[in-house]
């Protein structure tokens, strides 16, 4: 690792010119305002300590510690958010690769996901948070979303168009079983009919229109007479 030293705050009251000598732990000696310094190893904590001479007398020493450690977080590759069709009521098995991490000190980061891949992802929009952290403890953490739809209606059982005879002039009321539905991730779709079952139907042929509604919105329309 290699730093920056700066004693360039350092004056003489009378302007002499001053010359810099510093000396780190282990007595190295580097000389001017602003030298540059390579640390090896695994230093964590190092001391330099300063004195300026203006050519006839040295100033007291000054140290300067400095502690040294990871601060820049893993570089994090690109990733995109994710839709898949929903394939069970229970939900859709979303098999991905994690974003590729990398760091200037930790070549391998460890890499923590809120959900795994090959988890089974509901309908709807789920986050998938990612946490990368370093041995020196720095983290990064970023934020993807799993988007399971359905674009496939629900399927509704077919009803039989109905024949009433009836002795009132203008019409009379008709009674028929409301339609069953299914579908593939709502195990309880809406149905509703226009007219609605027990309503007064007119001499003549009136369509009946019922409707299936799941939970993603999608919808089957079917009608009988």
């Amino acid at each position: 690792m290699t730093l920056g030293l700066d004693g360039s705050a350092s004056y003489d009251p009378e302007g002499a010119i001053l010359s810099y000598r510093w000396t780190d732990d282990h007595g190295v000696t580097y000389t001017g305002a602003t030298p540059s310094v390579t640390i090896l190893g695994t230093v964590t904590i190092a001391h330099f300590t300063l004195v300026v001479n203006d050519g006839i007398q040295d100033s007291p020493p000054s140290t300067v510690t400095v502690r040294l450690g990871d601060v820049t977080p893993p570089a994090l590759g690109p990733h995109a958010d994710v839709g898949v069709e929903q394939l069970t009521r229970a939900g859709t098995n979303v098999a991905f690769t994690p974003p590729i991490v990398s760091d200037d000190v930790d070549p391998a980061p460890r890499v923590s996901l809120s959900a795994s891949p090959g988890a089974t992802f509901p309908l709807g929009t789920t986050p998938v948070v990612c946490w990368r952290r370093t041995r020196a403890g720095t983290r990064l953490s970023s934020r993807s979303s799993f988007t399971s739809s359905t674009r496939t209606p629900p399927v509704m059982s077919a009803t039989p168009d109905i024949h009433k005879n009836t002795l009132r002039p203008d019409g009379d009321f008709v009674a028929y079983a409301t339609p069953t539905a299914s579908d593939v991730c709502d195990a309880n779709p809406a149905v509703s009919c226009t007219p609605a079952s027990g309503s007064f139907f007119f001499l003549g042929t009136t369509v009946v229109t019922c409707r299936a509604t799941d939970a993603s919105g999608i919808r089957l329309r079917e009608t009988f007479k």
